[in-house]
């Protein structure tokens, strides 16, 4: 895929996933690491999640079973909210966590119950404001 489109379906995708919020693995200013965070960025949210295969919603739900089973909490929280901003209740999040209890060991349920718990306290406090 030629760069241009696939940065457009990049930006695409992260608004679809992301809305307004800056996408967590977006490289910020004046480090190191910016060039190869874009490519990574670019390649995974302008190819993989534009894939045909799987829904973006989908998508939102296997990445965030991937970050949980992996004890990724750095990115748990922007995924969870990436899950509410496309409709995903928070019963499912909360589902996916305790299923993944059973596979991925207690602690890490744990650690992303009290990351979801935060997630979710702080978008209805933005839902109540907006």
């Amino acid at each position: 895929m030629e760069t241009g489109a696939r940065q457009a379906k990049m930006r695409e995708m992260l608004q679809t996933v992301f809305g307004r919020a800056p996408s967590p693995t977006a490289p910020r200013p004046s480090q190191p690491s910016d060039k190869h965070l874009g490519v990574l960025t670019e390649v995974l949210f302008g190819e993989i999640w534009s894939r045909p295969a799987l829904e973006p919603r989908e998508r939102s739900l296997v990445t965030l079973s991937a970050l949980v089973a992996l004890n990724r909490e750095e990115q748990i929280e922007s995924h969870i909210r990436g899950a509410l901003n496309q409709g995903i209740s928070k019963e499912k999040v909360l589902e996916v966590i305790l299923h993944l209890a059973f596979y991925s060991g207690a602690p890490t349920a744990h650690s992303a119950f009290g990351i979801a718990n935060e997630v979710f306290r702080q978008w209805d406090a933005e839902k109540a404001r907006a």
